[in-house]
């Protein structure tokens, strides 16, 4: 089956076996607004950059109804999750939405982050998406993402029927946290020569981060964040890094909603990671009661990239019994 895909830009282009159209959106600063009527803070979503895939032969305004939305992890972005987008349009009749959080991507810069922020950011997208006509909408998240999902799913729960869960917990805090920040801050001090094409700038880069990263895969994973300037030649990290390692005690443990969320819940953990663990099972049950657990093995934290088969397999397995 061919596919369409459809990202956030200002031009449309057109390929020979899928069509592109792409909106840039503007950047927003102001992340809090007050309520006229009791003075309390209101979180105000920022529109996120998303990429559309639904079958090709579908005709424009007739996609199919059912929805996945992919939210991906922390440092990553939707481009990540491209390839398992494209096999669920092929294997199954859903459209997929995968979008960049806050602060990733092509998405909005702001100084306020937490999975709060992101929730809103979901419920406005899904907004934009006219989602009161789509059957089914599956909200997936891998890390960061999970997180957020489950968030959104505890909060806002008539607007998903399912949730997948790849890799995360809502139990503890999350351990790596202070890695991930010295990891942000040494991506900082990384030295971007302006002289360079962008594989060079990426492998040079590269070299820089090498001391702080365990593996190629991690490091090329965090690589793709170096993009050239638009305004002037040289390079910039796209995603904001400040804001991140400001919010890093926000996002290192996940929210008390107080609710729970009866509908299906797939979670799947990687057998080389630590991040969801089977001791977590039973407390996760007390917040998603309807939740199944899946492991892949040979599989660290980055399951789509270690094993992105057997996590396929597990998704459309998922998607198609719900």
């Amino acid at each position: 089956m061919m596919y369409r895909f459809v990202q956030s830009c200002d031009k449309m282009l057109s390929t020979i076996h899928f069509h592109v159209s792409c909106i840039f959106t503007a950047k927003i600063y102001t992340v809090y607004h007050w309520q006229a009527n009791n003075g309390e803070p209101k979180l105000k979503p920022l529109p996120l950059a998303y990429s559309s895939y639904f079958p090709v032969d579908s005709e424009e305004g007739k996609h199919p109804r059912d929805l996945v939305i992919i939210l991906h992890g922390l440092l990553g972005s939707k481009s990540n999750w491209n390839s398992i987008a494209k096999a669920i349009v092929e294997r199954v009749n859903r459209r997929v939405i995968l979008a960049d959080a806050r602060n990733h991507g092509q998405s909005p810069h702001s100084d306020q982050m937490s999975y709060e922020h992101m929730a809103e950011d979901v419920r406005l997208l899904l907004d934009s998406l006219v989602v009161k006509k789509v059957d089914k909408v599956c909200l997936m998240g891998h890390s960061m993402g999970g997180r957020s999902a489950m968030y959104f799913a505890l909060k806002y729960p008539s607007f998903v029927d399912n949730i997948i869960v790849v890799d995360i917990s809502p139990v503890g805090a999350i351990e790596s946290i202070d890695a991930l920040v010295a990891l942000c801050r040494a991506m900082k001090d990384v030295v971007l020569k302006p002289n360079l094409s962008l594989a060079e700038a990426r492998a040079d880069a590269g070299e820089q981060l090498k001391p702080h990263v365990r593996d190629l895969a991690t490091l090329n994973f965090l690589l793709t964040n170096l993009v050239s300037r638009r305004e002037v030649p040289g390079f910039r990290w796209r995603i904001n890094l400040e804001s991140i390692v400001d919010s890093s005690g926000r996002l290192a443990v996940f929210p008390n909603v107080g609710t729970t969320f009866g509908k299906s819940a797939l979670f799947v953990g990687a057998e080389n990671s630590s991040f969801l663990k089977p001791e977590d099972e039973p407390y996760i049950l007390k917040l998603f009661p309807r939740a199944q657990f899946e492991y892949v093995p040979n599989s660290g934290h980055l399951i789509h990239v270690d094993n992105p088969d057997v996590l396929l397999a597990l998704i459309i397995k998922f998607v198609s019994n719900v």
